[in-house]
C-alpha cells in the first residue's frame, strides 16, 4: 500500500508503462517509501465512456482522475504527494494540471487487512508502510 487508480483516456502501452514508472518514482520519493509496495491499476477509456455536465464524450478536454488507496497521512504529505502526482501525470500525458483530479481515500492500520489479517494484529506490519 499506496494502491492507486488512474482513470484517464486511451494512450499507448509505451505511455502506459512510463506513466507507471513516473508515478511510482514520485510516490517512492515523496512520502519515502519502497517502490515494492506501490500498486497502480491505469483504467483508460475512450470518448464514448466518459461523460462530463450530462454530455457524453470529450471534445477539447476531459479529467484524469487518480484514487490514492493509503493509510492515514498528515496533511503536508498529501499536499507534497498531490503536487508530485500532478506533475508526473502531466508530464508524461502532456495534460493540462488543471484537469488533473485526486482524492486520497485514507484508512487507518485496523481498516486495512492483508491476506486476511488486520494490518493492526500483524507485528511485521506495524510500520506504517511495511505493507506488501
Amino acid at each position: 500500500m499506496p494502491f492507486l487508480e488512474i482513470l484517464s483516456v486511451r494512450t499507448s502501452e509505451a505511455r502506459r508503462r512510463e506513466l507507471c514508472a513516473r508515478v511510482t518514482e514520485a510516490i517512492v520519493k515523496t512520502l519515502n517509501i519502497s517502490p515494492d509496495i506501490v500498486t497502480i491499476y491505469v483504467h483508460d477509456f475512450d470518448n464514448d465512456l466518459y461523460s462530463h455536465r450530462g454530455i457524453l464524450g470529450y471534445e477539447e478536454r476531459c479529467r484524469i482522475f487518480i484514487k490514492v488507496y493509503a493509510l492515514s497521512r498528515d496533511v503536508e504529505s498529501r499536499r507534497r504527494l498531490a503536487e508530485a502526482l500532478n506533475r508526473a501525470v502531466s508530464c508524461t500525458l502532456e495534460w493540462p494540471e488543471e484537469d488533473i483530479a485526486i482524492y486520497f481515500i485514507e484508512r487507518e492500520q485496523s481498516e486495512v487487512a492483508h491476506a486476511g489479517i488486520l494490518q493492526s494484529d500483524d507485528p511485521s506490519k506495524n510500520d506504517r508502510d511495511n505493507v506488501a
